[in-house]
């Protein structure tokens, strides 16, 4: 079971953590980041399954605002 989420310079997320318990639910308003973290998610399964990092972080999904090179 994932316990804890951290996120950093992906889509809309800078510095972002957060807790699980064994229920999650995600609400919010539109462009909260509801879909951005659940992406993240689907992206870090794929490549533990793939094992191929670029395939899935790729450079357009930085944070736009950002300084951060890298993720």
């Amino acid at each position: 079971m994932i316990t804890r989420i951290a996120i950093d310079n992906y889509k809309g997320f800078v510095n972002f953590e957060m807790s699980c318990g064994p229920i999650v639910f995600l609400i919010g308003q539109n462009g909260s980041g509801k879909s951005s973290l659940l992406d993240v998610l689907h992206a870090l399964t794929m490549v533990i399954v793939e094992g191929k990092v670029e395939d899935f972080f790729e450079a357009e999904s930085r944070f736009r605002f950002g300084e951060q090179p890298n993720q």
